[in-house]
């Protein structure tokens, strides 16, 4: 058995795509995942499972939520070792001086071209505010007197035209904790 975290986008969010946490995760162990627990109500869920391919895990799980509930959501499927890996990548410069639940991470579904990159080539622009891109991760935060900030996943996904699924610093140590 492998342990899994999944992270569903959009789900609870303000009164759309409404699913009761205990709900699915019944329905997820019905359909063969093993001791799933759920962490607050926006679809961060950590499992157990045979199956070894993330992608395929993903597709599964956003089929049955799909099917059972009519919503189509992005579902990003990893190994904890990605996401300690992420949170042991945390750039000083987005820590620094700021609150574990202003500090963000972005898991992206793929990684953007230069040519989208290039589009937010200055990060000071949008100081206070501050973002650093590793590879497939976005790591951004935002004051405790701003809110919101000018950053956030819709601002990432339209400039690098690229999806992804955005947590606290918080929640990803919670999941950590939960594997």
């Amino acid at each position: 058995m492998e342990k899994k975290i999944c992270l569903l986008r959009g789900i609870n969010v303000s009164g759309k795509n409404k699913i009761k946490m205990k709900d699915l995760r019944d329905h997820l162990e019905s359909s063969g995942l093993q001791n799933v627990s759920t962490y607050i109500q926006s679809g961060n869920i950590v499992f157990e499972t045979r199956k070894k391919d993330s992608s395929n895990i993903a597709e599964d799980i956003r089929s049955l939520i799909s099917d059972k509930y009519g919503y189509d959501v992005s579902c990003l499927v990893i190994e904890p070792e990605k996401l300690e890996k992420i949170l042991a990548g945390l750039p000083e410069i987005i820590e620094d001086g700021r609150s574990s639940k202003k500090i963000y991470f972005m898991i992206l579904d793929a990684l953007p071209s230069e040519d989208r990159l290039s589009l937010l080539k200055d990060p000071k622009a949008y100081e206070p505010e501050r973002f650093k891109i590793i590879d497939d991760v976005i790591y951004y935060s935002i004051p405790d007197h701003i809110s919101p900030g000018k950053l956030n996943t819709n601002l990432f996904e339209n400039k690098l035209k690229v999806t992804g699924t955005t947590r606290n610093k918080n929640t990803i140590e919670k999941l950590l904790d939960m594997v």
